[in-house]
């Protein structure tokens, strides 16, 4: 057996299987359709009329499932077949509160790293964001949100903080999606992507931290309708007001 270190033997073929490479595109089209919402958390996914809608065949289509499965966004029961998942609010309680901390350990990180290029690509996504809610695009500002928080995350550094982030995301956003209450004010999501930008731009690890933690879990309590608990409120800030785009707390 050749070790897994092992440099490739000449002429040996490292391609990688056209099935494989499509199962992966079939996986990233799946995930696109459940944050976007056009599939549904509890929505049944019967493979014939899906493979048909991708335009695959059923084994690459099953073994992405198998993958989002494994992710936990989509789920197998008898009787039930193969549904998106669904969260109950504890879950998302819990999965809200861990992403508070990933991205606020992020937000340090990216600071502590910064460069012209990690900045400005940074504001870039803010700028086109503000742009998108001024012309009232909805899909376009929700899908640069995204990115935006992603893109603090990648610029952390830290690998092993972006598969955490990226194994919620689609989840957690699936079902914030769905949430009337997730459904701000477009100018309401630029001020408050304005203040993240700024903190980023300060070049004060601790006060990025503590921003978009305290923003993340004040945001998360919102959505699900339900008081902080005083376990969780001491990762919140007094203040989190940033040029009176937060909130302040009494």
């Amino acid at each position: 057996m050749t070790p897994i270190d092992s440099q490739p033997a000449d002429g040996e073929d490292l391609a990688v299987p056209a099935q494989v490479a499509l199962t992966e595109q079939v996986v990233q089209k799946l995930i696109n359709a459940i944050v976007g919402g056009t599939l549904k958390p509890g929505d049944r996914l019967i493979e014939t009329k899906l493979a048909a809608r991708l335009g695959v065949s059923r084994g690459p289509l099953r073994e992405a499932l198998k993958i989002l499965a494994g992710q936990g966004l989509v789920q197998t029961s008898m009787g039930r077949g193969t549904r998106v998942a669904q969260l109950t609010a504890e879950e998302v309680e819990n999965m809200s509160l861990l992403r508070a901390l990933l991205e606020g350990l992020a937000a340090r990180q990216f600071v502590a790293a910064a460069t012209p290029e990690s900045l400005a690509g940074i504001r870039k996504i803010y700028e086109d964001m503000v742009s998108a809610a001024e012309s009232g695009d909805e899909t376009a500002y929700r899908d640069l949100d995204s990115k935006f928080h992603e893109a603090v995350v990648i610029g952390s550094g830290n690998r092993f903080l972006l598969s955490s982030w990226r194994s919620l995301r689609t989840l957690l956003y699936a079902y914030l999606a769905k949430s009337a209450l997730y459904h701000d004010e477009p100018a309401d999501v630029a001020r408050r992507h304005g203040a993240f930008l700024k903190v980023l731009e300060s070049g004060d690890p601790g006060e990025a931290e503590a921003l978009f933690r305290s923003v993340i879990l004040l945001k998360a309590y919102q959505n699900i309708n339900k008081p902080i608990p005083s376990s969780t409120m001491s990762y919140i800030t007094r203040d989190v007001r940033k040029d009176g785009a937060i909130i302040k707390l009494d």
